[in-house]
């Protein structure tokens, strides 16, 4: 049969394409270590977790690797009701805090690992699924899906951003820069499909106040976090404007739910 034009499309090099010139690049652990503190205070109880852990396929005999597990937000969900979870990832002080927060809650069925989406996964092993919630910020997709569904025995679950933006737009069209955006779903959707996997889609929607600030400075500094750079004395001003009129508004925050039998 003869190939139609859509085959001719290169999605994972439209990926690290789109990636490379992107305003929103990918964090260092050293960014992520200094976010812990203030990530682990604030993303356990959510609408978002509840829902992610209502989509997952598990029961008392599954083992869970979860990948870019933060302070084990979805890990230690899950080894409440698994068998045994490794949690991942390459920030030292997210680690300390899962190891923490398995400790409080008394889960002895959690272990931890040091590694990234760049390191070798070959000492892996491989576990019944493969979780990786809003940490698919890598800048070549393919390599990352690859490495996850290599280590998954039945599933993986992943959740990615929808929209160009991790500011949305609103804010983006305030800053006086030109926002380059970022890959949305939809990119990793297309590589999945030319990798061979009919990928499932569902979407977590849950409402939330824009960057959870207390104060102008707090929302300041969370713009800037996920810009990558400090904002123009004129940005700043525009972003007042805003924040006064929106600081306690609830808006809709949406991503990509996919899952990825194997």
């Amino acid at each position: 049969m003869m190939s139609s034009n859509y085959d001719e499309i290169d999605f994972a090099r439209l990926y690290i394409e789109q990636k490379k010139i992107s305003t929103f690049k990918p964090k260092s652990s050293a960014d992520w270590d200094k976010k812990a503190s203030s990530m682990n205070e604030s993303v356990h109880k959510s609408h978002y977790v509840d829902d992610f852990i209502s989509k997952i396929k598990f029961d008392s005999s599954t083992s869970v690797l979860d990948m870019g597990c933060g302070p084990g937000t979805i890990g230690l969900r899950l080894a409440k009701d698994a068998k045994n979870v490794l949690c991942c990832d390459y920030s030292d002080e997210m680690l300390k805090c899962v190891k923490q927060n398995a400790k409080n809650l008394n889960l002895d069925n959690v272990s931890v690992k040091k590694i990234s989406f760049e390191d070798s996964w070959k000492e892996l092993p491989k576990c019944d699924i493969v979780t990786a919630s809003r940490c698919l910020e890598v800048d070549d997709a393919k390599d990352a899906l690859k490495k996850l569904i290599s280590k998954a025995n039945k599933a993986v679950y992943i959740t990615y951003n929808i929209g160009r933006s991790f500011l949305g737009d609103e804010i983006s069209n305030i800053l006086s820069d030109k926002v380059h955006p970022k890959p949305d779903y939809i990119y990793i959707l297309n590589i999945l499909y030319q990798m061979g996997y009919l990928a499932k889609v569902d979407f977590i929607s849950h409402s939330d106040c824009k960057f959870k600030a207390s104060s102008f400075d707090e929302f300041i500094a969370a713009v800037q976090w996920s810009y990558g750079k400090n904002v123009s004395e004129a940005d700043r001003q525009n972003l007042r404007v805003y924040y006064e009129k929106n600081s306690t508004i609830y808006k809709e925050m949406n991503w990509a739910f996919i899952e990825i039998l194997v």
